[in-house]
């Protein structure tokens, strides 16, 4: 299962309504979301010097979180859904990426160990 979390709190002053996860799930009602991709809301993604943030996350794949967004960024954000859901190991690299998020990850981790030469080769953010 794939999820897309969005900070709950991001940006701050709008968690209660008008948050991101709320416009993004207006836009998904006319978007289609991949199949297998869920949307959450999470506590905290911990991009909070730079917010709004968002994570897209899966088992054997790596987390990618995105901040800086608005929700200008969120159509985008659902484009760069085909792809980490279409991806083999979820190493998303601006390339991959609709122009829109480009400059905007902020954290790449694996999510299992990761063995000595197993790291992607790609360096370009």
């Amino acid at each position: 299962m794939h999820t897309l979390a969005i900070c709950r709190t991001c940006p701050r002053e709008q968690s209660r309504k008008g948050g991101l996860l709320d416009h993004l799930r207006a836009i998904a009602a006319t978007a289609p979301l991949p199949d297998g991709l869920r949307l959450v809301a999470a506590e905290c993604l911990g991009g909070c010097p730079l917010p709004c943030a968002a994570a897209f996350n899966a088992p054997d794949k790596w987390r990618v979180r995105f901040t800086r967004l608005s929700a200008l960024h969120l159509p985008d954000l659902l484009g760069a859904a085909h792809s980490y859901v279409a991806s083999p190991d979820g190493y998303l690299t601006d390339a991959l990426l609709p122009p829109g998020l480009r400059g905007h990850i902020s954290a790449r981790s694996p999510t299992h160990p990761v063995r000595p030469g197993a790291m992607p080769t790609t360096t370009s953010l």
